[in-house]
C-alpha cells in the first residue's frame, strides 16, 4: 500500500467518503486518524504529520508512532510532501524539489515533478526524521517539497502541491518494499516489525 505523509497546510487528502481508522503503537499515538481513499486503482493511506489542526509543532510530531502505524495498516511506500526553506537563489517560493537521496524506486516516480536538489540546498526539520524511520522500519520513503521561503513558512494554497503528490501516486511502480529499503534482511531488530 502506498501512504502519504501531510505535511504544513496539507492536513486532509481525501474527500468525506474516506474511512477512517484510528490506533495506537507501542510509541504511543500517531499524529492523527489515519484515512484511506483510492488514487487511481490503488489504495492509499493519508496521516498529517502535524495533526489535523496542526497540534504538533516539528520538534513534537511522534515520528516514530507514525511510521509504526502506517506500516502495522500495510504501507510500504511513503511520500512525505513538505515545504522547505531554500538556501540558493535558484530555488525561489513555488519550485517543487525533489531532495535526494531517499528510495531510488520512489524517486522514479517523482523525476519530472520538479528540480532535483541535494540536501545542502534545502532548509526543513522533518524530512531527517522520517526518511530515517522509514528506513529502520523498511520502507521506501520519498519527499516533495516546495519552497516556501528561507523561514519554511508556506503561504501557498496546497491544492496544486497536492495535484503533484496524486501525480506521482499514480506513477509508481511494484508493490511493497523495494530491495534497496530493505536494510536489516539478515539483521538481529531490537522490536519485529509490524
Amino acid at each position: 500500500m502506498l501512504g502519504v505523509i501531510g505535511g504544513r497546510g496539507f492536513y486532509s487528502f481525501f474527500g468525506t467518503d474516506a474511512r477512517t481508522v484510528t490506533l495506537d503503537t507501542p510509541y504511543g499515538l500517531p499524529s492523527g486518524p489515519i484515512t484511506f481513499g483510492i488514487v487511481g486503482d490503488r489504495e492509499v493511506a493519508f496521516l498529517p504529520r502535524h495533526g489535523h489542526h496542526r497540534e504538533n509543532s516539528p520538534h513534537a510530531v511522534p515520528y516514530r508512532a507514525n511510521m509504526w502505524a502506517l506500516r502495522s495498516l500495510g504501507v510500504r511506500r511513503i511520500f512525505g510532501p513538505c515545504t522547505v526553506g531554500s538556501r540558493t537563489a535558484t530555488l525561489r517560493p513555488g519550485a517543487v524539489v525533489v531532495p535526494d537521496p531517499y528510495c531510488p524506486g520512489l524517486r522514479s516516480a517523482v523525476t519530472g515533478l520538479g528540480e532535483v536538489a541535494d540536501g545542502g540546498t534545502l532548509i526543513n526539520l522533518t524530512g531527517c526524521p522520517e526518511s530515517a524511520l522509514a528506513r529502520e522500519f523498511e520502507m521506501c520513503y520519498a519527499a516533495i517539497a516546495l519552497v516556501a521561503d528561507p523561514d519554511a513558512e508556506s503561504q501557498h494554497h496546497p491544492r496544486p502541491f497536492q495535484r503533484l503528490v496524486f501525480d506521482a501516486l499514480g506513477r509508481v511502480t511494484g508493490t511493497g518494499t523495494c530491495a534497496h529499503c530493505r536494510t536489516h534482511v539478515d539483521l538481529m531488530r531490537p522490536v519485529e516489525l509490524p
